[in-house]
């Protein structure tokens, strides 16, 4: 190309034949204008339903594990508040719990009342059973055949009162302090009831 041509037929800035006209009146070659790339092809639309589908589900899952994870610690939190277990420190036994002393609470007059009226009924309610008996005392005196022994003959405290309760097994120093006429009550295992009272062994007097 000449400069006449250029001057005749192109202005600065066109282009012809791979070569770019200058302000300065001068072709020069032009550099290769990459080739745009292709579009990517979009995805179906029923392809990308699928995939939001996939991801909501697997969301929601999530959601559902950390949820069922919580349920079970308030639940399992909340038995543990129903049912509390004793509080003991550890390396220490837990405290025992307290033994029953007694079976049948009653009061002297009350016992030797039961057997005068029906005997049979009274050995059926107290057969084998630890009374814990109160009563006013009679005397105490010692065992018609072992005068080591000494018994604890408890009454209504009544001045007409025949029979009595017979506690046997008080030791001696629970005895020695009891005077006739005092207000006691005793712990002790049914052995007989009759005609000659009511007999009770293995006795301790309750403070």
């Amino acid at each position: 190309m000449t400069d006449t041509d250029t001057t005749a037929q192109y202005q600065p800035g066109d282009i012809a034949n791979g070569h770019v006209l200058g302000a300065d009146g001068v072709w020069r070659p032009q550099g290769r204008t990459p080739l745009p790339l292709p579009p990517k092809p979009k995805k179906p639309v029923y392809r990308r339903w699928y995939a939001w589908t996939a991801y909501v589900l697997v969301a929601l899952g999530i959601l559902a594990t950390l949820g069922g994870g919580g349920d079970a610690d308030t639940t399992e939190g909340a038995g543990s508040a129903t049912v509390p277990a004793p509080a003991h420190k550890a390396g220490q036994p837990a405290p025992a719990r307290p033994v029953k002393q007694f079976d049948l609470a009653v009061k002297a007059g009350v016992l030797v009342s039961d057997f005068e009226d029906n005997e049979l009924a009274a050995d059926q309610r107290y057969d084998g059973k630890t009374l814990k008996v109160s009563g006013v005392v009679d005397k105490i005196d010692t065992d018609f055949l072992d005068d080591s022994k000494y018994i604890l003959r408890l009454t209504n405290g009544s001045d007409f009162a025949l029979l009595s309760v017979n506690v046997e097994g008080l030791s001696q120093d629970e005895l020695a302090p009891i005077d006739a006429g005092d207000h006691v009550s005793v712990i002790a295992d049914f052995d007989d009831g009759g005609d000659l009272g009511v007999e009770m062994s293995n006795g301790r007097l309750v403070r």
